[in-house]
Formats: C-alpha cells, sequence, structure tokens
C-alpha cells in the first residue's frame, strides 16, 4: 500500500481569444443571445446546448463557454461543470443559456429546476446567477425578465 500523495495544478485554458471590451457591460438579454450565437451558434443548433457568460464585478464579459450538449430534448447541465468555470475564471456573477431546438422557449419543470439549483450554490459560493435563459427560433425566454429569478 503506497502513501504517495497527488499534486495537482488546474489551469484554466483559452480555446479562442475575443476582444469582450466592445460588448461593454452585458445588460440584456439580447446582448446574451448576440454574444453566444456569435460564439457558439446557439440559434441553429439541433440538440440543446448549454452555455454560460462569465462576468466581472462591472457585469462585463470575462468568459464564455459551452457547458454541455445534450439530445433534442435535452441537456444535461451540473452545478460542478458550471462553477468549475466561473471559480477558474475568478467571475462575480454569470448568465446561462441554453436553447430549445423546437423553437418553444417555454421552460420546462426541468428548466426551472436546473435555475434553482445553480442560484443557490451561486449564493453560497458568492456569484450571483444574473439570468437563466431559453433561446429558441429568433424568441428567447428569460427568468429574470418574467419574475423568476429570486
Amino acid at each position: 500500500m503506497s502513501n504517495l500523495v497527488q499534486s495537482y495544478t488546474l489551469m484554466l485554458v483559452k480555446d479562442k481569444s475575443v476582444d469582450y471590451s466592445t460588448y461593454g457591460k452585458v445588460t440584456s438579454p439580447k446582448l446574451f443571445i448576440n454574444i453566444v450565437n456569435e460564439m457558439y451558434g446557439m440559434d441553429s443548433r439541433a440538440e440543446e446546448c448549454v452555455v454560460m457568460l462569465a462576468l466581472d464585478v462591472r457585469k462585463k464579459p470575462i468568459g464564455v463557454f459551452f457547458v454541455s450538449q445534450g439530445s433534442l430534448t435535452s441537456s444535461l447541465v451540473h452545478p460542478r461543470e458550471v462553477f468549475k468555470r466561473l471559480l477558474l475564471n475568478n467571475a462575480e456573477s454569470f448568465i446561462v443559456g441554453h436553447n430549445h431546438p423546437s423553437g418553444d422557449v417555454a421552460p420546462s419543470n426541468n428548466d426551472s429546476n436546473v435555475m434553482e439549483r445553480l442560484s443557490e450554490v451561486g449564493k453560497l459560493v458568492g456569484i450571483e446567477l444574473v439570468d437563466f435563459l431559453i433561446i429558441g427560433n429568433g424568441n428567447y425566454y428569460s427568468h429574470k425578465e418574467s419574475g423568476g429569478m429570486r
């Protein structure tokens, strides 16, 4: 039986660079949608995908992340995968969005449960969930705008 202890270094690796200063403060769901469409083409994906925007203390973007890709009707998102990226980026807040390939942007029970869970974990670690968006067929649903954010 070995008593060796492993030592690790955790690093964030950039896929590509974008000048986020051109976006300024993210104040609307439409700006979030423009950013994630530019980076990942969310409006044309055939499967549900979850993306996230990490924000600094001034609500300016400091990172855009592709969190997961699922099937036609679902995508798995776990707080561990979201907060790993946020903590490595030293984010103060974040916005999460995913697409509904059907075009129907009405939130499912699962959508609302995921939003609640991410919000709760964010409160525990001090990183605010600003909004949870559903994108589909040129439309969107914002939990914040519809009063679903607590």
